[in-house]
């Protein structure tokens, strides 16, 4: 936006030089929403005064482009996004429709900034011996060092880098009614800044906020808010499950700074550490690892808390792949959640006014989502559906042991064959009657697989198609040459014992084997 406006105001077409002065001409007050939404009854009207131009004569602007290069590595060809400035030219009027069309989207734009700017300045003043305000950054990576280095070390690639998360935590003592500030960071030789890696990050903070007072039962987060660190769909599930750590935990708000304005307290404490750390290493120290960072930092800095995170931390801090999306993720600046509600609540602005579960009355309302199902639920309906599947014999024996297999399982459908001899008569009368008892019984294999009358069972096969293993002790249909091989041969019989007996009607179709 700034670059279109230094453009046009180069050839003289406006006075504006950038976005803040062409919003102060266009608005009564810069920091009231009804300027900035254009609802303002005294300058809702205004509009940007232009000079004479020449529109034949093509004039240069820059701007603000990504682009995408291909390059292989080790014959795998891969992409990335670059972004760089680049310079145009086109008409004067051309620019201009593009400065119109961009006003109500750099509005929109202000009037995030303002809004949560003023809404967490608010929630700082109010806060309660009950309530945490908690705002964290990721700093730039640190580049260990060491005070001498030879020339392969210094121009060689890929040095062993540190991630710094620190955050500033607003609080109120309830013992002396002072307000209090923690400073913290954490800090990780795994340069993850994913939202598993958040996760094990905010840990050590909230548990040290606990050494301070044991009444808080909210919470509210505050960060910028980059899509693959903090506003996405797997940060929603974090909220909903840090009540299963922190059983005290009523209410959480995640808030996020408009895109371009997330400066602030941790990016600081960031800068004075690593300062800290570069400063020993030109005094003759070296900080070449995780540890060495931690020793400079714990000695040097009292006023900052150092926390390390493993690589087992963050690994620990499973996420399902399979979370649900909210639709309009990248507007959302709120997100709230409560112990005593089933649904979270998303805003496009800061309200701290109205709780969870109902439509904020300041017009800030965006929709809502179920809350998430927790770790232990996600665990019950993996083990579900791993039983559903894997029916197989040799995983029979290791979940016998289990009550909760043990009562949803059956007893195996039991067949007894049952062969009577008559006199004079060569005929087999085959009775299969397949009994079924409600007693909830789970045989392992070792126990039927060798007496002849068992057959095989499965636990809740998805398809009865399975060709049986004991198919041998099963009476088959006849096909049509056994039929009559059959029949020649009881004639013969009949007539050698000069007695003809009535035949049964299963005696044509069925044979044991």
């Amino acid at each position: 936006m700034d670059l279109l406006i230094k453009s046009l105001n180069k050839n003289k077409i406006i006075k504006e030089t950038n976005g803040s002065g062409l919003i102060e001409n266009l608005c009564c007050d810069t920091r009231k929403e009804e300027c900035l939404n254009r609802t303002c009854n005294l300058c809702f009207n205004k509009v940007v005064e232009y000079g004479e131009f020449r529109n034949d004569v093509p004039i240069k602007y820059f701007e603000w482009a990504a682009k995408t290069e291909k390059y292989s590595v080790n014959g795998i060809e891969k992409a990335s996004k670059k972004t760089s400035k680049r310079e145009l030219q086109g008409l004067p009027l051309h620019l201009i429709t593009k400065l119109e069309k961009s006003l109500p989207r750099y509005f929109k734009h202000c009037l995030n900034i303002v809004q949560q700017y003023k809404s967490i300045n608010e929630l700082k003043k109010s806060l309660t011996p009950r309530e945490v305000l908690i705002h964290m950054d990721f700093s730039e990576n640190y580049i260990t060092k060491f005070h001498e280095e030879v020339q392969a070390r210094h121009f060689g690639g890929s040095p062993e880098l540190i991630t710094l998360h620190s955050s500033v935590s607003y609080f109120l003592d309830a013992d002396t009614g002072t307000y209090k500030i923690n400073s913290m960071c954490t800090i990780s030789d795994y340069n993850k800044h994913d939202a598993q890696a958040i996760w094990a990050h905010i840990i050590p903070i909230i548990e040290r906020l606990k050494d301070f007072t044991t009444d808080i039962d909210t919470i509210h987060f505050l960060t910028d808010s980059p899509s693959s660190q903090y506003r996405n769909r797997k940060i929603f599930f974090i909220i909903s499950q840090l009540q299963q750590q922190f059983p005290n935990l009523n209410n959480v708000t995640w808030n996020y700074l408009e895109s371009g304005h997330g400066k602030g307290a941790p990016d600081g404490i960031g800068a004075v550490i690593k300062r800290t750390a570069d400063a020993c290493v030109r005094f003759g120290q070296d900080v070449g690892t995780l540890e060495d960072f931690w020793n400079v930092i714990k000695a040097k800095m009292k006023n900052i808390e150092i926390h390390i995170i493993t690589k087992k931390d963050i690994e620990d801090r499973k996420i399902p792949q399979n979370v649900n999306i909210f639709k309009g993720t990248m507007s959302v600046h709120q997100v709230l959640w409560s112990s005593n509600n089933l649904r979270m609540t998303f805003r496009k602005l800061s309200c701290f006014f109205c709780q969870n579960g109902i439509e904020c009355s300041h017009g800030y309302h965006l929709g809502y989502m179920d809350v998430p199902q927790t770790i232990i639920e996600l665990e019950e309906e993996l083990l579900h559906d791993f039983l559903e599947t894997n029916t197989t014999p040799e995983i029979i024996n290791e979940i016998t042991n289990s009550p909760e297999i043990l009562n949803s399982t059956s007893q195996a459908t039991h067949a007894s064959l049952n062969c009577e001899n008559q006199e004079g008569q060569s005929q087999n009368i085959i009775e299969a009657n397949a009994k079924s008892t409600t007693t909830k019984v789970v045989k392992i294999l070792s126990d039927v697989r060798l007496h002849w009358s068992n057959t095989p069972f499965y636990i809740n096969t998805p398809s009865s198609s399975r060709t049986p293993p004991f198919k041998n002790f099963y009476a088959l249909p006849l096909t049509k040459k056994q039929k009559i091989k059959t029949k020649t041969s009881i004639e013969m019989r009949i007539e050698t014992d000069g007695t003809k007996n009535k035949e049964n009607e299963d005696d044509d179709d069925f044979k044991i084997f």
